[in-house]
């Protein structure tokens, strides 16, 4: 998804990036924060608990899911997919870094594919750090609420597709 991108060149300012880019953001900077009190702590697992809960959970389950409209079907220098790109490079991008000191040859690896200049190898990088500027509760709370409702729509169309017989693929509905 970033085997066009140049970050130099084609990243997006915060402020122009969609809610749903600047959601994962936030939910990005409250996994750098967490991962980064759990090495000081030398509490390992909490990195493998959260970082697990981040990639299954908020980016495949969540964010990519949505976001894979825009990235195969948008012009490839439109707003909308390089504000999708823009937010995928800086998640990679914190997620190798904070992975470094446990997946070692692994995030080696990814780092070299990763688009944009930097360091020669991931392990000659910092750390990020939290960005606070992309702490945003109220849109937290939105995308809860949203997201609330749409489970119990899925709810309600999976009982008139299994039980009901009313619809057939879910696709249907």
């Amino acid at each position: 998804n970033l085997y066009d991108f140049d970050p130099e060149k084609d990243a997006l300012p915060y402020k122009e990036l969609e809610e749903l880019d600047r959601l994962i953001l936030h939910r990005l900077a409250k996994l750098t924060e967490r991962v980064l009190n759990a090495y000081k702590n030398y509490e390992f697992h909490i990195i493998y608990h959260s970082v697990n809960n981040f990639c299954a959970v908020d980016l495949s389950a969540f964010y990519l899911d949505i976001i894979k409209d825009r990235l195969y079907t948008c012009a490839a220098a439109s707003k909308l997919r390089r504000a999708a790109q823009t937010a995928i490079h800086i998640v990679l991008d914190h997620l190798i870094r904070l992975l470094a000191p446990i997946l070692v040859f692994t995030t080696d690896e990814a780092w070299t594919f990763m688009p944009g200049k930097r360091p020669e190898s991931a392990h000659l990088s910092q750390f990020p750090q939290p960005n606070k500027d992309w702490l945003d509760e109220g849109l937290e709370k939105k995308w809860e609420k949203l997201l609330e409702v749409k489970g119990e729509i899925s709810k309600a169309l999976e009982g008139a597709r299994q039980t009901a017989r009313i619809i057939g693929h879910p696709l249907d509905a």
